[in-house]
């Protein structure tokens, strides 16, 4: 028989073994589910950057042709004026100044644009011919085939094509060659159809920043989640369940912060509102400061709830996509736009008065009217009504804002498609 002092003491040394056995236990079993859902957590974090980071470039590329399309409609014009009414000779005599022009712009980190002229719109051995490229200089003039693959055996030009007959434009992702190197880069490609010169004007970026800032994340997101894995768990061990839970709470409210601390909205690539009110805070102080004037436009899309009842959220979605795109291509680099929420969209323009703005709010509103929308079924239009207002010292970002609002719905009250400026200015 045991003594009964040594069963005494035996008791609580089984019960704690227990205890500490079922805590390691329930401890080993947390930390594994909680890492899986950080790290899924994680993942969906940097996979929502690594989208944002490639809208930006999208639309930066969209940017960039488009104001070579403005470049050749500006050539064509003067062109015509220097040739009389030889409009044949004047389209030539474009064509070789536009195609100057081109070899020589450069975008940033050295990118460039190039020129493929269809010649058979059926495809095929010599369906097109390389009439710029600056990266291979000694292409041009050579024909092209739509049975060409890439280093991935994929049909780039095929698909060029193909996206030309179906869509007037193409957003594509492929290996080509360097500038400058023999080595192959992945890179992300826009090219839109000049339909009156059969030109695919084209550029493109690579895409090597973004998967470094990518991998800078990923390396940022994986320290952020060793640490709180190790914090997890030496407080779990200590105070089990209760220290847990709290972790479990701070780490939740942890990737919800850096979600919400993103830029930009992913729809329309824009800065969201948060972001936008930062800018417009720093612009108040700068006026506050030295006296810098600047004004605001406050932009909505007219009848918005009718695109979408009548044609569906996908349209919505291109609506606002292309209310975005053709504001960006109006403003100038040091300008702000701002998906300030819904349909509404906000625009900072710094040094800006209201005749300033005026124009650039008239420039948007009668090119977004003009521009057609949707890539199955009938296009459509959209329209822009507009509120403008200037900065006054003393002025909040929410007094500054309220007087654009102002001014807006004047405009939605006289009929719309049109812009009012505050009054009080």
């Amino acid at each position: 028989m045991v003594p009964m002092h040594t069963r005494s003491a035996t008791r609580p040394r089984h019960l704690f073994l227990l205890f500490a056995l079922v805590g390691v236990s329930t401890v080993a079993v947390f930390l594994a589910f909680d890492a899986a859902w950080l790290r899924n957590d994680a993942d969906a974090s940097l996979a929502t950057y690594e989208a944002d980071l490639l809208a930006e470039k999208e639309n930066l590329l969209r940017v960039l042709v488009d104001q070579v399309f403005q470049i050749i409609d500006f050539e064509r014009v003067n062109a015509l004026a220097a040739a009389g009414a030889d409009a044949a000779a004047a389209d030539r005599a474009a064509r070789l100044r536009v195609a100057g022009l081109l070899r020589t712009l450069r975008t940033e980190h050295g990118g460039y644009f190039w020129v493929n002229e269809i010649i058979d719109y059926e495809g095929g051995d010599g369906y097109a011919r390389r009439f710029v490229h600056p990266n291979l200089p000694e292409t041009e003039g050579s024909l092209l085939s739509t049975a060409t693959r890439d280093a991935d055996g994929r049909l780039p030009y095929l698909t060029e094509l193909e996206g030309m007959k179906r869509d007037g434009e193409l957003l594509q992702v492929y290996k080509f060659k360097k500038p400058d190197v023999d080595e192959l880069g992945l890179k992300m490609s826009y090219a839109r159809l000049y339909r009156d010169f059969d030109w695919v004007v084209a550029t493109g970026v690579y895409l090597d920043d973004v998967t470094a800032q990518v991998e800078r994340k990923r390396a940022e997101l994986d320290r952020g989640l060793r640490g709180q894995l190790a914090l997890l768990g030496v407080f779990t061990f200590s105070t089990l369940a209760v220290a847990l839970g709290a972790l479990l709470l701070r780490a939740r409210w942890s990737f919800a912060r850096i979600a919400e601390l993103a830029e930009r909205d992913s729809l329309t690539g824009l800065f969201n509102r948060r972001a936008g009110l930062e800018r417009l805070e720093a612009e108040l102080a700068r006026g506050a400061r030295d006296g810098a004037g600047f004004s605001v436009l406050m932009a909505d899309i007219d009848r918005f709830k009718l695109v979408n009842d009548a044609r569906g959220h996908e349209a919505g979605d291109l609506a606002l996509r292309a209310t975005a795109r053709v504001s960006q291509a109006e403003l100038r680099a040091e300008d702000v736009a701002v998906r300030w929420g819904g349909e509404e969209f906000l625009f900072i323009l710094p040094g800006a008065d209201l005749a300033a703005s005026r124009a650039v709010a008239e420039r948007i509103r009668t090119r977004l009217a003009s521009t057609k929308i949707g890539r199955e079924g009938e296009p459509f239009s959209v329209t822009v009504s507009a509120g403008l207002a200037s900065w006054r010292p003393g002025d909040s970002s929410r007094s500054l804002v309220r007087r654009a609002d102002d001014a807006l719905y004047r405009a939605k009250a006289a009929g719309r498609n049109r812009i009012e400026a505050d009054t009080v200015n």
